[in-house]
């Protein structure tokens, strides 16, 4: 299964929204095939586990019962040819619409909630770029643009799951 993670926002002076290169992802997980849950799991691009039985690797790697000879596994997807790009994000001219940033390719896990941080840069209409400090873990961040002599922010930040056929 692809999922796609979707986000948007009210954008005040701020052109672009994207994820940081690197970045990782917090997010909760179910069991494809059952009701388990796991809460807080962390998920890094820059972490390549092998699979067991097999040629292929993926960026998170769990069994659901200790016993289990079944890996659940998630490979993150920067882009998606067609749907969203490694520089993906939202606009300003995205105002209350979801757009695409990332997808997972999930094998008996499901992502059921994503915890945004302060994965985020942030683009200012003057041309500024903050590639740090962008938190949006409150679901709003609110900055000022010495370039510009404006306040910026990104406020009502929500986001999505859909689910996607590669």
């Amino acid at each position: 299964v692809f999922i796609v993670l979707y986000i948007k926002a009210d954008l005040e002076e701020i052109e672009r929204l994207r994820l940081a290169p690197g970045c990782s992802f917090e997010l909760d997980l179910q069991e494809s095939s059952g009701h388990e849950v796991r809460q807080g799991v962390h998920i890094d691009d820059s972490e390549e586990h092998d699979l067991p039985g097999s040629r292929g690797t993926a960026h998170f790697a769990m069994k659901w019962a200790k016993d289990s000879k079944h890996m659940a596994t998630i490979s993150i997807e920067r882009s998606l040819k067609g749907v969203f790009g490694p520089e993906s994000g939202l606009s300003k001219d995205d105002h209350g619409t979801f757009v695409p940033v990332v997808g997972f390719e999930c094998r008996g896990v499901e992502p059921i909630a994503w915890y945004p941080r302060d994965e985020f840069v942030a683009e200012g209409v003057s041309g500024h770029v903050w590639k740090e400090g962008v938190d949006l873990s409150e679901k709003e961040w609110f900055e000022y643009d010495d370039s510009s002599g404006n306040s910026v922010s990104i406020e009502n930040l929500e986001y999505e799951f859909r689910s996607y056929k590669k």
